[in-house]
C-alpha cells in the first residue's frame, strides 16, 4: 500500500472518529439533509426502522445484534440491540465485538489485490505455484479460489467453498513472504487505526500484537437447541483467510469507507472486485473478488455473509446510492433460514428492510406498504390485495418469501404456512382481476 493511500486512509479515519462519536451516543443528525422538516421525517424513518430491527431480533431469537449505516461515506447511525451476555445482562452497543465468519473474506481479497496491484501475484497463476494441490480436470488458478470458481472444470461454475478460499491464506505468505494476518495487520487494521478488530487468535506473539482486551469484549455466543430455545454456545476457534476475524460495526464503518475512497485499492481494482466472475461459458455468476455481487431493478448490491457456530454477519453495500449497512450478531440466525450462499441477498429479511426503509422507498412517490405477517389469514390477503402497483408488489413479495423462510428458521410452521396460503390467494387474485 502506497504511502499516499495510507495517508488519505487516516484523514479518512480521523473524520469518521468524530462522526462516530455524536452517531453513537444519539441518532439526531442526519446530515445530508440540511432543513430541520427533513431531519425530523428521517429522524422518523429511523426510528421506525430501529423498530422493525428489534422485532426481527426478537422473532429471531438473536440475543444481541449491532449495526450501522454508512451514508456518503460518513457513519450516520450505529446502534446495539439485545444482550452481548445475557446471563449477566451486559447491553450490546456499537462497539461490542462479534465475530465475522466470512466477513473475513472482502479483508483477504484486499490483500489479495494489493498484491495484484504491486507485482506480487497474478491471479491467473497457477495454485501449484504457491504449494497448493487441488486434484482437478484443469488448472486451478488463483482467481478460482477467489471467485468460488475451482470445482469441476475450474471456471465453469459457482460454488461456495470457505475450505477453498482459506488456501488463499497460502498464496498471500508465498507471494509476500509474509503471513497473512502479518499484512492483514500492517495494510489495513493499523492505518485504519481499527483498534476493535482482532483475529480469532488470542495473542498473535510473533507480531508483539496482544488482542486480549477486545476477546474480553466479545459478544458471547449462542445458538438455539432442538426445541429452538436460546443457549449458550460456543465460538470456533480458527482464523484464515475465510474467516475468524473479529470486529465492531464502528470499526466495519471505517473499513467500508476507505473501501470507497479507494484508500486500499485504486478505483479500477476496486471495480474489478466487485464486476461478477463471468464463468468458462459465458455465464454471469454472483460472485465477484471477494464479494458477492447482484442487481435488483438495475440497482447493484455488493455484500458478503457470515455464518458459523454462533455467528452471523452481513454488510451490504449499494454503490449507486453511496450508503452500506452493516450487521453482526452473537447467534447464526442472521444467515441460517436464508441460504445465502447461493448469491441473493434478497432472501435476507433484514436486508429487505434496510433496502426497502432507504433505498427502495426514496424512489416511490408512495409509501411501500407495511404488511403485519402476524395478521389472521384474512386480514393477511386483505392487507395483500390493497397492493396494486406491480413494483410494490414484487417487493412484498419479497418480503413474504424471507419471512416465510425467517419462520421455518424458528420453528414457526404455522406461522410459515399461513404465509404460503395468504400467497397462494394474493396470487390467485392478481391473476384473476
Amino acid at each position: 500500500m502506497t504511502h499516499a493511500r495510507v495517508s488519505k486512509a487516516l484523514t479518512t479515519l480521523q473524520a469518521v472518529i468524530s462522526i462516530a462519536l455524536i452517531a453513537v451516543v444519539a441518532v439526531s443528525g442526519y446530515w445530508w439533509y440540511t432543513s430541520s422538516q427533513a431531519r425530523k421525517a428521517k429522524l422518523e424513518v429511523f426510528t421506525q426502522f430501529e423498530v422493525e430491527l428489534e422485532d426481527l431480533r426478537q422473532t429471531l431469537k438473536i440475543p444481541a445484534f449491532s449495526a450501522a449505516i454508512v451514508k456518503n461515506q460518513e457513519l450516520i447511525w450505529a446502534k446495539g440491540f439485545g444482550y452481548a451476555d445475557l446471563e449477566n445482562k451486559v447491553e450490546a452497543t456499537p462497539e461490542t465485538p462479534y465475530h465475522l465468519a466470512s466477513v473475513t473474506k472482502p479483508f483477504a481479497a484486499t490483500i489479495i489485490m494489493q498484491l495484484v496491484e504491486e507485482g506480487k501475484l497474478d491471479l491467473d497463476d497457477p495454485v501449484s505455484r504457491y504449494g497448493i494441490d487441488i486434484d482437478s480436470p484443469g488448472i486451478v488458478k488463483v482467481r478460482h479460489l477467489l471467485t468460488h470458481t475451482s470445482e469441476g472444470i475450474p471456471g465453469s461454475s459457482y460454488n461456495y467453498r470457505g475450505d477453498r478460499y482459506a488456501l488463499l491464506s497460502s498464496v498471500i505468505t508465498q507471494a509476500s513472504g509474509r503471513p497473512f494476518l502479518e499484512l492483514l495487520i500492517n495494510r489495513i487494521l493499523e492505518p485504519l487505526d481499527m483498534t476493535n478488530t482482532a483475529p480469532s487468535i488470542i495473542e498473535a506473539s510473533e507480531l508483539d500484537r496482544d488482542f486480549t482486551y477486545i476477546h474480553e469484549e466479545l459478544a458471547k455466543p449462542y445458538r438455539l437447541d432442538s426445541t429452538y430455545e436460546v443457549i449458550e454456545g460456543e465460538y470456533p476457534q480458527h482464523f484464515s483467510a475465510s474467516a475468524g476475524l473479529i470486529s465492531t460495526v464502528v470499526d466495519m464503518a471505517i473499513f467500508d469507507i476507505a473501501i470507497d475512497q479507494n484508500a486500499l485499492v485504486g478505483q479500477e481494482t476496486k471495480e474489478q472486485m466487485f464486476t461478477p466472475t463471468v464463468s468458462t461459458t459465458g455465464a454471469e455468476l454472483p460472485y465477484g473478488f471477494g464479494w458477492f455481487t447482484q442487481s435488483y431493478k438495475g440497482t447493484r448490491l455488493i455484500w458478503h455473509y457470515g455464518y458459523w457456530d454462533c455467528i452471523s454477519s452481513l454488510i451490504l453495500k449499494v454503490p449507486d446510492e453511496d450508503i452500506t449497512f452493516i450487521i453482526l450478531a452473537n447467534t447464526d440466525m442472521l444467515s441460517r433460514p436464508y441460504r445465502l450462499g447461493d448469491g441473493d441477498v434478497l432472501t435476507s429479511t433484514v436486508a429487505l428492510v434496510f433496502l426497502k426503509t432507504f433505498v427502495l422507498q426514496p424512489k416511490y412517490d408512495e409509501p411501500i406498504p407495511v404488511i403485519d405477517w402476524k395478521a389472521d389469514i384474512d386480514d393477511l390477503t386483505d392487507q395483500l390485495k390493497q397492493i396494486t402497483d406491480k413494483e410494490l408488489q414484487a417487493i412484498i413479495d419479497l418480503e413474504l418469501l424471507s419471512y416465510r423462510k425467517l419462520y421455518n428458521g424458528v420453528g414457526n410452521w404455522e406461522l410459515s404456512n399461513k404465509l404460503l396460503k395468504a400467497r397462494g390467494e394474493w396470487i390467485s387474485a392478481r391473476s384473476s382481476g
